[in-house]
């Protein structure tokens, strides 16, 4: 999801994850009306990550992450074998298992947002909503969090995320809702949708998009501005 700010874009992600109930329509899970469903429920397959920010609660990154499995709990149980077993496939798969007990709030801010996206991911969710994941990270940190999104959606679970930079768009291969001021949005492929024209419809400014074919025979597309023209 792209877009300017104060178009509805957190609204959106708000109003699926049942927080705000739609002005008209509804929203269905599992041609369910969401608004109807018990929040255990809804919890169960929607999984939430949170924007970066800067936690200073003093828990190992495995609570942190076991709490992720509490709506499959009953109320006052414990984390049971399955639990600890799903726990800790998802640490090895995200690359963490050896940091299982340091402090979260001794983490840089991308080894909590992994952490945060290991917590949702225990989950079991179909559907992870990520509100924009890769805001105040370095570059570096930024690249690694989309490789684990990519490596997500290609084994089957649906990510919505949203996010102030194109090029991620570009960079995950994924579809898109790009948001304009005081009109429709537009969705579908980044590679139909992400044009010159519409991003400027978006932002107001001039981008020109740079196709570069690798040597593998990938294609890259980097959105640049167009200062001065």
């Amino acid at each position: 999801m792209l877009g300017p700010n104060g178009v509805g874009k957190t609204t959106l992600l708000k109003t699926i994850m049942g927080f705000i109930k739609p002005c008209s329509g509804s929203v269905l899970l599992d041609n369910k009306d969401l608004s109807g469903l018990p929040r255990k429920y809804t919890a169960r397959h929607i999984g939430y990550v949170p924007q970066v920010t800067c936690h200073s609660f003093s828990f190992s990154i495995e609570e942190v992450v076991i709490m992720g499995r509490l709506p499959h709990l009953n109320a006052f149980s414990q984390p049971g074998n399955k639990d600890m077993l799903i726990v800790e496939d998802v640490l090895k798969k995200l690359n963490i298992e050896h940091m299982r007990k340091r402090f979260f709030s001794n983490l840089s801010g991308g080894e909590q947002q992994i952490v945060m996206i290991a917590r949702a991911l225990v989950q079991e969710p179909r559907l992870l909503i990520m509100d924009e994941p890769t805001s105040n990270l370095d570059f570096g940190n930024q690249i690694r969090i989309l490789k684990i999104i990519k490596q997500l959606s290609q084994n089957g679970i649906s990510i919505l995320f949203t996010t102030h930079f194109p090029d991620q768009a570009f960079l995950c291969d994924a579809k898109v809702i790009l948001f304009y001021k005081n009109t429709r949005p537009d969705i579908g492929d980044a590679a139909n949708i992400l044009s010159p024209v519409n991003l400027k419809r978006a932002y107001g400014i001039d981008i020109d998009i740079i196709t570069k074919k690798n040597a593998d025979g990938s294609i890259t597309k980097t959105c640049v501005p167009l200062f001065g023209v």
